[in-house]
């Protein structure tokens, strides 16, 4: 009985170096898991994993749910990888392209595309939901989720909650509706579950930032029109002064403000009479203005030349 009862305790040890052992040895500094959305429900995920010190012979990564295809890179470096079941979902196998141990500093990234992760709970709403268990000592674990083109997180309120954990950080990328979630220092063992509650609003939500940017680009093409029609009109406007009166506009164009007209005197040696015949007949056309400030004249550019 006793010698039973030890080989249950040393069957169970064994079990558990060959389940945890490998991953627990292990180290990673950053875990980031993008996970976009598709209309369907499934979704195509992203997963960043850096080792701080990586102890396997063989590339890991798990995940709890469905795995149609899965690739893996190290840098631009493809990697061989294999996907078998198990009781908790899918476990992911890569052979390295260098099996030496302990590795440091190793970023490797997975594309999985996997079976469905939202489900329709009514008529246009649906409920995203993501496990991830986690089997290696992380130091920070992030989700960001991007929901289909077209559709937004459904409005919160006593009864409905849109999206879990309450930390999740709403945002867009222009198309998409986001959720990040930042999970610092998670437990070892501790399986993380998100979840989020969206609906179907139409196209003309999820293109606001489209249509915005196409705004955008019509106003600067406006403004662009605008500049070179005044452009032309300065030049037109400059081709039928004569050579004096080119003088004493690019003077006032200089000063840029009220000039007194004793000054335009001085700055172009013109006489007092000739200075005062080329205003009055700049300011017929409208392209000054004189102004009468107790006995001295205040000359502005009115037509901008």
């Amino acid at each position: 009985m006793r010698r039973v009862s030890a080989l249950f305790i040393i069957s169970c040890i064994l079990m558990f170096f060959l389940i945890c052992g490998g991953a627990e040895a292990s180290l990673v500094s950053n875990h980031k898991v993008d996970v976009y959305l598709q209309p369907d429900g499934a979704a195509v995920v992203d997963a960043t994993v850096r080792y701080e010190e990586l102890t396997t012979k063989d590339l890991p990564y798990f995940f709890m749910g469905d795995v149609i295809y899965v690739e893996a890179y190290h840098g631009k470096k493809r990697l061989n990888c294999s996907a078998y079941p198990r009781p908790y979902g899918m476990y992911v196998s890569c052979i390295r392209e260098n099996n030496s141990i302990p590795l440091y500093n190793y970023t490797a990234r997975f594309r999985i595309l996997t079976g469905k992760l939202a489900f329709r709970v009514s008529d246009d709403v649906y409920r995203f939901t993501y496990n991830y268990a986690i089997r290696e000592p992380t130091k920070h674990f992030t989700l960001v989720l991007y929901l289909p083109e077209g559709y937004a997180l459904v409005k919160s309120n006593r009864s409905t909650q849109a999206y879990y954990p309450e930390n999740g950080v709403i945002g867009s990328d222009g198309r998409h509706v986001t959720i990040t979630w930042d999970i610092p220092s998670p437990r070892m063992g501790e399986t993380l579950t998100f979840s989020a509650l969206y609906e179907y609003v139409g196209a003309q939500r999820a293109t606001s930032y489209t249509e915005y940017m196409a705004y955008v680009g019509i106003l600067v093409l406006l403004g662009m029109i605008a500049l070179f029609l005044r452009r032309k009109s300065e030049e037109a406007v400059m081709d039928v002064l004569t050579e004096d009166e080119r003088i004493i506009v690019n003077f006032l164009k200089e000063k840029g403000k009220a000039v007194k007209q004793r000054d335009i005197v001085r700055a172009t040696n013109f006489s007092k009479a000739k200075v005062s015949r080329l205003l009055a007949e700049l300011e017929e056309r409208g392209i000054v203005k004189r102004e009468r400030v107790g006995r001295i004249n205040r000359v502005i550019l009115v037509k901008r030349v």
